[in-house]
């Protein structure tokens, strides 16, 4: 007999159990439940079609998902389901866990948790094991094919699910030195297959200078010029279908031009730090020429308040990095652009 375990208004579980299915939930009292897609790199991903049999929305399309299990972990419940009804692996895609929510419905004794995944990996239809005694057909779509059928009403969960359907934008970590921003991103290649690319890393490469030196030889307005021009590459690139998590360079945003143009085409995530987490994590690089003769806490401290109003004003998320490993950090972000 298979149980689910019931949780709170919280979403901590509550040490009882019920049994699958079992309408008659108190209130207060909720279950966890979970769906997901796996897109391929082409943008397409396969939906399944209900069997005429299904006592509620016989004949309706679908994506994977199902109820988590007694003792099964909300990203153990969705590889297990998306194995069991279409049979793809997904334990070493990339992706995971995007956003939840919460229903209730206490007419009806069904209080639940959603947890909603999106993965990534490439697979064609000899891949597919579909589940024939839940499934009635499949097909490949992309998100507009889901959204027409959405409009006409044959699609489950809609409503609730469609920002898993939107292209992923551009990702650009903006924030002080030291904040953390080419970590982070690294970290965010296990989840989304995106492309890396460090601005200034970028702009060394395509001068074959150092930072310091373009500052030396040509000055701070010469190195903003090759930062706006490398911005504006970034916005083509996307829109011919390239993805990048972005590590800025720490005074990108101080040019208005290139803050319209990121937040055109992506998202831009503020990383924070504390000065003393700043210090000690430049202290030793001698790369950083604006704090050439400035390596104290108190000058970090006044150049992070000259820029923290500037940040703040184009970031659409902001996130506290002290005291967090990069995987969390990159999670928190996965969940905040969709």
């Amino acid at each position: 007999m298979e149980k689910w375990d019931i949780y709170d208004r919280n979403k901590k579980k509550t040490g009882r159990q019920m049994i699958r299915n079992d309408w008659t939930m108190k209130e207060g009292d909720f279950h966890l439940t979970v769906l997901g897609i796996v897109q391929r790199s082409d943008g397409r991903f396969v939906i399944t079609k209900r069997v005429e049999t299904k006592s509620w929305a016989p004949g309706a399309w679908e994506i994977s998902g199902g109820g988590v299990m007694a003792g099964e972990s909300s990203k153990e419940a969705i590889q297990r389901e998306i194995k069991e009804e279409i049979g793809l692996d997904v334990s070493k895609a990339k992706g995971g866990l995007v956003y939840s929510y919460m229903r209730e419905n206490p007419e009806e004794g069904d209080n639940y948790f959603v947890d909603v995944y999106k993965f990534f990996m490439d697979y064609n239809e000899k891949d597919l094991k579909l589940q024939e005694s839940e499934t009635a057909g499949f097909k490949f779509v992309n998100a507009e094919e889901v959204f027409d059928l959405a409009h006409k009403e044959q699609f489950l969960h809609f409503d609730s699910i469609k920002r898993i359907f939107k292209k992923e934008p551009q990702i650009f970590l903006i924030g002080f030195m030291g904040a953390g921003k080419s970590s982070v991103a690294q970290q965010l290649k296990n989840f989304l297959p995106y492309e890396v690319l460090e601005m200034d890393q970028r702009i060394v490469e395509d001068s074959n200078m150092k930072i310091a030196d373009i500052f030396e030889k040509y000055g701070e307005d010469y190195f903003r010029d090759l930062e706006t021009n490398l911005v504006k590459t970034i916005e083509s690139d996307y829109n011919n279908g390239k993805q990048y998590v972005v590590s800025c360079g720490g005074g990108v945003v101080v040019r208005e031009d290139n803050t319209q143009i990121m937040k055109r085409c992506g998202k831009v995530i503020l990383l924070t730090a504390s000065p003393e987490t700043i210090y000690e994590r430049v202290k030793d690089n001698k790369s950083r020429p604006i704090l050439n003769g400035n390596m104290n806490v108190e000058y970090i401290e006044k150049l992070m308040q000259k820029r923290k109003d500037l940040y703040e004003s184009v970031a659409d998320v902001v996130i506290p990095t002290d005291g967090k490993d990069t995987k969390t950090i990159a999670e928190e972000i996965v969940m905040n652009i969709y």
